[in-house]
């Protein structure tokens, strides 16, 4: 089950998934919103039979800092990036409870531990979203409910790299600058994609790793084990 304010993309993976023979709904639906969560859940029971596995992947980044930041602003992005991570958690983890366990798998980021310019409301939230998980995982471990996070660093076919081409006008200056520091670039100039951030996640949710939970698991082609 799909779930995204952009109803046209939403409804162009849903086909891929179809077209690939899976099965697929997408539901265009808020996730900071308490009433679309809860029947957001509701329909996935309905739909599917039960509700196993849960991804939170819903994002948004603001670049300002402190002080150029509005109220508005910084709770706009805890919204999405925190206040969804808590309403899907509240309305999935009863419905795992009664199927006897499931996992969640949330998506951090790099700015959870490693502080950026004019990112604050970002990184706040990352790092809210990085302690909720392990909170999670310690409460509802003996519901056998593993919660886990990826935390991706800058990855190139996003559009926040996009972005950022647009902006500077190179996309190689942007390039360098930006996995300058990540050691697999360096040596084989290799960048991560959101696909290998994708593989992690499958692997999160899979039964090797069950005993995996309360982790965050960068993939960052190494950026956080550089020099800060």
């Amino acid at each position: 089950m799909l779930a995204d304010i952009a109803e046209a993309q939403g409804q162009e993976v849903a086909q891929e998934i179809t077209a690939a023979g899976g099965k697929a709904l997408f539901v265009c639906a808020d996730v900071g919103d308490e009433t679309q969560v809860r029947e957001l859940m509701e329909r996935a029971v309905v739909r599917f039979g039960g509700l196993d596995l849960l991804v939170n992947n819903a994002g948004v980044i603001a670049r300002k800092g402190v002080l150029d930041s509005t109220l508005e602003e910084w709770k706009s992005v805890f919204r999405v990036n925190v206040d969804s991570v808590f309403l899907t958690a509240k309305y999935a983890i009863p419905r795992m409870q009664g199927r006897g366990g499931g996992a969640i798998v949330n998506v951090s980021s790099l700015a959870a531990e490693l502080a950026l310019p004019a990112r604050a409301a970002y990184c706040a939230s990352k790092g809210a979203v990085s302690s909720l998980t392990r909170q999670l995982a310690v409460e509802f471990g003996p519901a056998r409910i593993r919660v886990n996070a990826v935390a991706p660093g800058t990855m190139e076919d996003t559009g926040i790299f996009q972005s950022r081409v647009a902006v500077i006008g190179n996309a190689e200056t942007v390039r360098t600058s930006i996995f300058g520091r990540h050691p697999l670039f360096q040596g084989l100039g290799q960048i991560c994609q959101t696909d290998d951030v994708a593989d992690v996640i499958l692997f999160l949710c899979s039964e090797q790793a069950r005993m995996i939970t309360g982790v965050i698991v960068p993939v960052d082609g190494g950026r956080s084990a550089f020099d800060n």
